[in-house]
């Protein structure tokens, strides 16, 4: 099913995107089930990859979606999430991502739980890894 969803999103264009981005975070907001969930993440990967021109007018709204939805009671889907948003960093506004960074905090020093502060490293991660250039530019910034 994932190929068959992929090879669709090889001929995205503007027009679609425009159908595809509503429909998308409706689905992240409402998606029950594993399969479901790790789909939507996959998908939001894919299009960042292959398709960051198309995607980053959307990206905030992708990103605000996955914040809403990335404490999961399944630790596989909470990873998916997590890696969705670094990957979705990239093509972020500035704020969007500090309001990332922001959560992540919140799930470290607000919560006991060891389940919510392990999200918060992998969040961290998982921007460090996937949006390189954007996490040396913070540390830069910051310690400097």
């Amino acid at each position: 099913m994932m190929d068959a969803i992929e090879r669709c999103l090889d001929l995205v264009d503007e027009p679609t995107m425009t159908i595809l981005i509503p429909r998308l975070t409706y689905t992240i907001r409402k998606a029950v089930g594993m399969p479901s969930k790790v789909g939507c993440s996959r998908v939001m990967v894919t299009l960042v990859v292959r398709h960051s021109f198309l995607t980053k007018p959307h990206a905030d709204e992708l990103l605000n979606a996955v914040m809403g939805v990335i404490l999961d009671r399944n630790d596989a889907v909470s990873t998916s999430w997590a890696v969705a948003a670094g990957y979705l960093c990239r093509l972020c506004g500035q704020d969007r991502v500090l309001a990332l960074v922001d959560l992540a905090k919140k799930f470290w020093f607000e919560h006991e739980e060891d389940r919510e502060r392990e999200l918060s490293g992998e969040i961290v991660h998982d921007i460090s890894r996937q949006s390189v250039t954007l996490f040396r530019t913070g540390v830069e910034r910051s310690v400097g």
